[in-house]
This record gives C-alpha cells, structure tokens and sequence, in this order.
C-alpha cells in the first residue's frame, strides 16, 4: 500500500490510546539515542543494522498511525535521527 493512500488515516483516535505506546516510544527514542551516542555506524555488523532499520520502519508505522500527533512529541527524536543519518564517520569494514 502506498504511504499516500494511508497517509491522512489515522487509527489512534484517543489520549489514552496513545499513552499506552509510550513504554515503546521510550524504547524507540533510548534506541536511536544509544545509536548516536556510538558516533559512528559499522556496516559489516549486519544484525545490529537490521535491529536499526527495523526500529526506524517501526517509528515510521507509528507516525503514520497517529502515536506520535504533535511536532512537541517528535522535537525529542528530530536531533536523534538527524544525528543517525550523519554518516561520515560510519564504516564499512573491520579494517577501518
């Protein structure tokens, strides 16, 4: 399905509703954080960016379902993520 057609849906409709996600939004936002503290991301270590990509299609499926519906909710992972997508100390190989 594309992101467009879900775009303007949105499943979580209640304040309640949305507090029961926040044990998972903590996990999500300490993940990144513990991601970005590391400096650098290694790209031979395949199961730990496998965990990242899923953590973040996740974080993605929560914004798009309404979990996260201020900006005042997503100001605490903004500067997380802009510092995930940082890359240019990242590496490629044991060697480096």
């Amino acid at each position: 399905m594309e992101i467009s057609k879900i775009k303007n849906y949105k499943l979580i409709q209640t304040e309640n509703q949305t507090k029961q996600y926040e044990v998972l939004k903590i996990f999500i936002k300490n993940y990144i954080k513990h991601i970005t503290e590391l400096r650098y991301q290694k790209a031979f270590e395949e199961e730990q960016n496998t965990m990242t990509v899923s953590i973040l299609n996740l974080l993605k499926n929560m914004l798009l379902f309404g979990m996260y519906d201020t900006r005042k909710s997503l100001d605490h992972l903004l500067r997380e993520l802009l510092n995930l997508l940082h890359g240019t100390c990242d590496v490629t190989t044991v060697e480096e």
